[in-house]
């Protein structure tokens, strides 16, 4: 189980974002990790995006590259890596892309896990492995 939090950026009142604290790894070298806090986007298809200065931290390797449609409808390419993640207390190699901006974990990760959001500010964000006869 993972537990984060919603919390706000900006003067709106109703701004606030589900935050999830995990550690990511590189495969290739588990010893060298990081602790990141990522914005659950269940917009998001694909698995993590992680921003340059952590696949520089975690010394990783360039596994391909993926052209990815972003916010407008325009096509980008972003690096893919390979980044170890504690996930449901397992190893688990997933991509990440490499994008600038807030890390985001997105629905591919969260498939078969139960989210729960309490929307607001300060609101439990609880990530829960759904058992395989659910």
């Amino acid at each position: 189980m993972f537990n984060g939090q919603v919390y706000s950026q900006g003067e709106h009142p109703v701004s606030g974002k589900p935050w999830l604290l995990i550690t990511i790894a590189n495969p290739d070298n588990p010893a060298l990790t990081a602790e990141i806090w990522v914005l659950v986007d269940t917009g998001s298809t694909g698995h993590l995006s992680i921003p340059p200065d952590t696949v520089q931290k975690l010394e990783l390797s360039r596994f391909s590259e993926n052209r990815v449609e972003i916010a407008g409808g325009q096509i980008a390419s972003f690096s893919v890596y390979r980044v170890l993640v504690d996930w449901h207390g397992r190893g688990r190699v997933v991509p990440a892309l490499e994008m600038p901006g807030e890390p985001l974990l997105g629905m591919a990760m969260l498939w078969g896990s139960r989210l729960t959001v309490d929307a607001v500010e300060g609101g439990a964000v609880v990530i829960e492995e759904i058992p395989a006869s659910a």
